[in-house]
C-alpha cells in the first residue's frame, strides 16, 4: 500500500512538473520556441549517439597462422670494379704527334691510340742503350755463373751421397759421421747449395736492373701507344702537340684508360656472420 502511495506521489510530481514546463514554453514567443526546440533536438541527437556509440562493440581481424618463406636482407658497402680495366701511359717521355682515339671510342686489342716524339738528345738515347746493355750483361753473366753453380752443386752432391751410403756412414746415428772426412764432404754440399740459391737472388736483382734500364732506354725512343684490351676509350686528357712524361718518371699520370664496362663487379667485405647468409645472385 505505501509502495503504491509512493509511485502515484512520483507520478503526480513528473506530471506536474511537465505541465509547468509545457505551460510556461507555451507562452514563450515564436522565436524562443524554436531556439529551445532546436536544442532539445541537438540534446537528443547528442545523447543518443553517444549511448549508440559506447554500446557498439569492438572491430578485430582474425588471422590465421601459416607457412611462409623468411627473407633476411644483409647490407653492406663496397666498390664498384672492373676486371676489363688499363690505365695508358706513354713509354716515351716528349711531345704528342698524333692521337687517333677520341673519348667513347671502342678499340680492340692492338689498336693504335696515340704516338709520341721522343725528346731525348742522341747523346741521352746512347747512354740510356748503353746503361741497358750494361744491365743485360749483367744479367747474362749471372745466369751463366749460375749454370756453373749448378753443375758444381749436383758434383758436390754425387760425392756426398756415395759417401753416406757406405757401409762406413749409412748409419745416421753413427758416430763415424762426426770424423773429418764425412764432415768436410756435407759441409761442401751444403755450400755449394747456398752458392746456387744466392745466385738466384742475383739472377732476380739483375732482372729487376734490366727491366727499369730497358723502360729508361725506351722513354728515349719515339713510340706509337697500342691498347692491350678491347673496350672503350674513357678519361682522354691529351691532344697533340702536349707533352707527355714515361711511366718511369715518377709523378706521370695516365693519359687515357681503356675498359669494358660491362665486366663489372662488386667488392665488399663481409663478417663471418653475414657470409652463409649470402649467395650467388
Amino acid at each position: 500500500m505505501y509502495t503504491m502511495y509512493r509511485i502515484r506521489a512520483v507520478f503526480h510530481f513528473i506530471t506536474n512538473r511537465f505541465l509547468g514546463l509545457f505551460s510556461w514554453y507555451k507562452h514563450r514567443s515564436r522565436t524562443s520556441k524554436i531556439v529551445i526546440a532546436i536544442l532539445i533536438v541537438l540534446l537528443c541527437y547528442v545523447g543518443w549517439k553517444f549511448l549508440s556509440g559506447k554500446n557498439k562493440a569492438g572491430t578485430y581481424l582474425t588471422e590465421y597462422p601459416k607457412i611462409e618463406p623468411i627473407t633476411e636482407i644483409v647490407t653492406e658497402s663496397g666498390n664498384v670494379t672492373t676486371s676489363a680495366r688499363m690505365d695508358m701511359y706513354s713509354t716515351t717521355t716528349g711531345m704528342v704527334d698524333r692521337v687517333t682515339v677520341k673519348n667513347g671510342d671502342r678499340v680492340k686489342s692492338g689498336d693504335a691510340l696515340f704516338s709520341v716524339i721522343s725528346s731525348a738528345t742522341d747523346q741521352e738515347k746512347d747512354s740510356a742503350r748503353s746503361t741497358y746493355l750494361s744491365a743485360k750483361a749483367t744479367l747474362d753473366g749471372a745466369k751463366a755463373t749460375q749454370y756453373s753453380l749448378q753443375a758444381t752443386m749436383f758434383d758436390v752432391w754425387d760425392s756426398f751421397k756415395t759417401l753416406a751410403e757406405n757401409d762406413t756412414y749409412e748409419d745416421e746415428k753413427s758416430d763415424n759421421r762426426t770424423v773429418p772426412e764425412f764432415l768436410i764432404s756435407q759441409k761442401e754440399w751444403l755450400a755449394a747449395e747456398a752458392n746456387y740459391k744466392n745466385q738466384e737472388q742475383k739472377i732476380k736483382q739483375a732482372q729487376v736492373s734490366v727491366n727499369a734500364t730497358w723502360e729508361a732506354y725506351q722513354a728515349t725512343q719515339d713510340s706509337t701507344i697500342k691498347a692491350p684490351i678491347a673496350g672503350k676509350v674513357y678519361n682522354l686528357a691529351i691532344t697533340e702537340s702536349d707533352m707527355v712524361q714515361a711511366k718511369s718518371v715518377v709523378g706521370a699520370r695516365p693519359v687515357l684508360v681503356v675498359a669494358d664496362l660491362t665486366k663489372t663487379r662488386v667488392k665488399i667485405e663481409l663478417n663471418e656472420i653475414d657470409i652463409p647468409k649470402v649467395a650467388v645472385g
